[in-house]
C-alpha cells in the first residue's frame, strides 16, 4: 500500500463505504464478502441503498444475505429498490 493510501479506521464508515461500492461494482468475485462486511457493520438499510451499485446482481446477492437473516422489511426495501431502478436481469 503507497504512503497516500491507508485503510480507513472503524470510524471512517462513509470512506469505507466508498471503497467497499467501487469494489462492488468492479469485481464480481467479491459481491457476497463485501456485502456482508458492509451490512454486518452497520445493520443500515439505508446506508446499504447508498452503496448498492445499480448492477442488478449486488442486489440478487444482497437479498440472498437478508433472506437468510431472516430480514424481511430490509429484503423487500431492496427488492422495490431494484424493481424500481428498471434495469434488465435474468429471473433464472
Amino acid at each position: 500500500m503507497g504512503s497516500s493510501q491507508r485503510v480507513p479506521l472503524p470510524g471512517d464508515l462513509r470512506e469505507s463505504f466508498t471503497i467497499f461500492r467501487h469494489l462492488l461494482q468492479t469485481d464480481l468475485q467479491r459481491i457476497e464478502p463485501a456485502l456482508k462486511i458492509c451490512w454486518h457493520a452497520t445493520y443500515d438499510i439505508d446506508m446499504m441503498s447508498e452503496i448498492l451499485p445499480r448492477a442488478p446482481i449486488a442486489h440478487f446477492e444482497f437479498l440472498k444475505l437478508l433472506i437468510v437473516e431472516g430480514k424481511k422489511d430490509a429484503a423487500e426495501k431492496t427488492w422495490s429498490r431494484l424493481v424500481t431502478m428498471q434495469q434488465p436481469f435474468d429471473p433464472s
